[in-house]
């Protein structure tokens, strides 16, 4: 079994003390960085957990229900798109696996509008968010990414990586045609 590194409620601690002795923008700092990483551990946790609860359907539902609360509550959508297209993509896949149709074009739908919107920079950068005002640096990407992904992966083609990771799913081939899917992944395919 994994350890955290570190005991769980050392920066409440911490952050606590902090308040104590009258150190506000220290407390602060303290808890926006902490709530920074939290949210993104919860996205994280729990798009890795879809695929393994798509045949379960309480347990699908529940971690759907917990994202959409760290969505809407964090405005990922348009503060940090990438995580909320990541999201989506695996949703829709664990939906369509668990043969929850209606889910999975629903999440489609939300991946395709999104994409939309979005150009490869403007999905992948943040945006600032006055929940991190005092450690805005927890929430900016370095510059350079651009070049540094594109020596890595050969382009920077980050729509492209979302949308491959759902229809490089042999699932969505087999949709291919169906009235519900084809104009969805055809609005994808665009995106």
């Amino acid at each position: 079994s994994v350890k955290p590194a570190r005991p769980l409620g050392v920066e409440a601690a911490l952050a606590g003390m902090h308040q104590m002795k009258g150190e506000r923008e220290a407390c602060l700092k303290l808890c926006q960085e902490s709530l920074f990483w939290g949210e993104m551990s919860v996205m994280q946790s729990i798009s890795t957990q879809l695929p393994l609860y798509e045949d379960e359907p309480a347990h699908l539902a529940a971690l759907l229900r917990a994202a959409e609360g760290v969505l809407e509550g964090f405005a990922l959508e348009s503060r940090r798109p990438m995580e909320a297209a990541t999201f989506y993509g695996g949703a829709a896949r664990a939906c369509l696996h668990g043969g929850d149709e209606a889910g999975a074009a629903a999440y489609l739908e939300r991946l395709a509008k999104l994409l939309e919107r979005h150009d490869d920079e403007s999905l992948l950068f943040p945006r600032p968010s006055v929940l991190y005002d005092l450690v805005p640096d927890s929430a900016t990407v370095d510059p350079d990414l651009k070049r540094v992904a594109g020596g890595l992966f050969g382009a920077f083609d980050m729509k492209g990586q979302c949308k491959l990771a759902v229809t490089g799913d042999a699932a969505w081939a087999a949709r291919a045609d169906d009235p519900i899917f084809k104009p969805l992944l055809d609005r994808l395919a665009v995106a």
